[in-house]
């Protein structure tokens, strides 16, 4: 009885490895048929045509993504968001090398390297853009009209929506992890006081950063940026990403000035009343010789408007339909005093509205430069 127990068992395992090993023929026969250009509309026997339609996403997006290498600081991942060679990832990961610095771009044929150079740094933000040259790019990573591949981004996202996240997890390139998004704009750490921030448990580790979280259409959703790592230090599906109309608003940006610097008020303020619903910024200080204090404000103080569009009395919970105010964006109904700031540039001028005790005071200031991120040329 014990032979027969025993036989059967074994049996049953030899089948089960045969399938195994057949379903892992056909997954590597799907990967290479889409590499080839000759994948059917039908997926290969043995794979559900659910997963298949996953495996050609990915491969169709995988060569925007990208390694980002600083010499003697580590590593981290990037992707293409333009033809012209534009590079997005954090700024944690090439904000140690320095505007204008070189730092390593390794396609994800895993042997293709290119020089990048870093053009913008935005540490409030924690976004950076690299460039490279298009013409150092082999053509198996452009279209048939010669351009480079790059990723579009989303719009709209919501909870629940399935996404990927793809990188290079301690240097494991062409890695991809899947989730949901577990909030669409979360208001955390002192990164949310300019950018929104996805929750997703999608497994973000040290080398994902910088690399994009996409959505079933091939489109991005957020720029992987940190994971809350507990225990044995790994991902723990509590990750974050910066979301794509933050890196859209970004974009416009650097295109339209040439940088990622986050424009300074010179104060220091509060919601004016965290248990109310009054809304507005309380000024609770204001540096001296700074644009608030040359535009008047003075401690006490409440903000109430920033060029006519109300200043939340907390961060709201991000809609996608209402991105911040920054360059050539629609003003949202309710927005924190920080965000609205985000993507303005040093120079931009505002028009406050404050409340002083009882009188309504409309000042003009003209917003500061921050610190200039390391590596900044001397002006």
């Amino acid at each position: 009885m014990r032979r027969l127990l025993l036989a059967g068992l074994l049996a049953l395992g030899a089948t089960r490895a045969a399938a195994q090993i057949e379903l892992t023929n056909a997954l590597a026969a799907a990967l290479q048929a889409v590499k080839d250009g000759t994948a059917a509309r039908q997926a290969p026997e043995g794979l559900q045509a659910a997963s298949y339609k996953y495996v050609q996403l990915i491969e169709s997006v995988e060569r925007t993504v990208v390694m980002v290498k600083v010499r003697g600081r580590g590593l981290g991942s990037g992707f293409f968001v333009d033809p012209d060679g534009t590079i997005i990832t954090n700024n944690h990961v090439v904000g140690p090398a320095g505007i204008g610095k070189e730092v390593t771009i390794q396609l994800n044929d895993e042997k293709t390297e290119i020089t990048g150079i870093v053009k913008a740094l935005s540490p409030d933000k924690d976004l950076a853009v690299v460039k490279i040259d298009p013409k150092d790019v082999p053509a198996s990573f452009k279209d048939a009209n010669g351009a480079l591949a790059w990723l579009p981004l989303a719009d709209v996202f919501t909870r629940g929506e399935m996404v990927f996240a793809i990188g290079a997890p301690v240097a494991l390139t062409q890695s991809v992890s899947h989730g949901v998004i577990s909030h669409p704009g979360r208001q955390i750490d002192a990164l949310s006081a300019y950018v929104s921030l996805i929750q997703t448990d999608a497994a973000v580790n040290p080398g994902n950063s910088g690399g994009p979280l996409i959505n079933t259409a091939g489109m991005l959703v957020g720029v992987n940026s940190m994971g809350i790592f507990l225990g044995g230090g790994g991902s723990n599906g509590l990750n974050f990403a910066i979301s794509a109309v933050d890196v859209r608003q970004a974009l416009v940006q650097y295109k339209k000035v040439g940088h990622l610097r986050t424009a300074r008020l010179g104060a220091i303020f509060y919601p004016a009343d965290p248990r109310s619903p009054k809304k507005g910024a309380l000024v609770e200080r204001v540096r001296a010789g700074c644009a608030a204090a040359k535009a008047g404000l003075v401690p006490g103080d409440v903000i109430l408007e920033l060029d006519g569009a109300t200043v939340a009395p907390r961060p709201p919970e991000f809609d996608p339909k209402n991105p911040p105010i920054g360059a050539e964006s629609a003003p949202t109904p309710e927005t924190s005093l920080g965000r609205m700031l985000a993507f303005r540039s040093p120079g931009d001028p505002v028009v406050l509205t404050v409340q002083r005790g009882a009188a309504t005071l409309k000042l003009t200031a003209i917003l500061d430069s921050p610190p200039p991120p390391f590596g900044s040329p001397a002006p």
